[in-house]
């Protein structure tokens, strides 16, 4: 509860404010409060454009282009070459360098950076020509395959180099 002296320096200062708000002394300040309120909507409208998206032929942006080549191609086996191209037929006006290098964007695809951090089902792998599965540094799994048969042991000799059991055998 309020003693008499609080209530009637309250309704004291109230009237004050109602006089000084009939008599026009806030209308500078106001003026002010209102070209700072101006100002704030500007800003804030000069942040909300909207960048255009890139369409493709196939109606889809370059992302969604990406994930459906990567995803097709566990069927069509296409090397990286032709996946560059089929991108850049896709999107004739646009010229950008990541087109040219579909293995860095089959590495985000496969993390998940491209699917916004789910990662897909079945990953996406390079091909070569004839549609085996290859490494980054162009070695088949197939050739490896083949080479890891015809090679025998190795051990390695007195002097520190590294002989096959033929040259062991002399």
């Amino acid at each position: 509860m309020l003693t008499e002296k609080e209530q009637e320096r309250i309704a004291e200062h109230n009237r004050e404010v109602s006089k000084r708000i009939e008599t026009k002394e806030y209308k500078p300040f106001l003026k002010a409060k209102i070209i700072m309120a101006k100002a704030k909507v500007k800003k804030t409208m000069k942040k909300a454009k909207t960048i255009k998206r890139a369409e493709g032929k196939n109606g889809l942006g370059v992302i969604q282009t990406w994930i459906k080549l990567f995803q097709d191609n566990a069927k069509a086996k296409l090397t990286d070459e032709q996946i560059s191209a089929q991108i850049k037929k896709n999107f004739p006006g646009r010229e950008s360098a990541i087109f040219d290098h579909p293995g860095t964007v089959r590495t985000r695809y496969n993390v998940g950076l491209l699917t916004k951090g789910k990662v897909p089902a079945t990953l996406s792998v390079r091909y070569d020509e004839q549609g085996n599965e290859t490494s980054a540094r162009g070695k088949s799994k197939v050739a490896k395959k083949v080479v890891a048969k015809k090679t025998t042991k190795k051990a390695v000799g007195k002097k520190g180099f590294i002989a096959t059991s033929e040259q062991q055998k002399k």
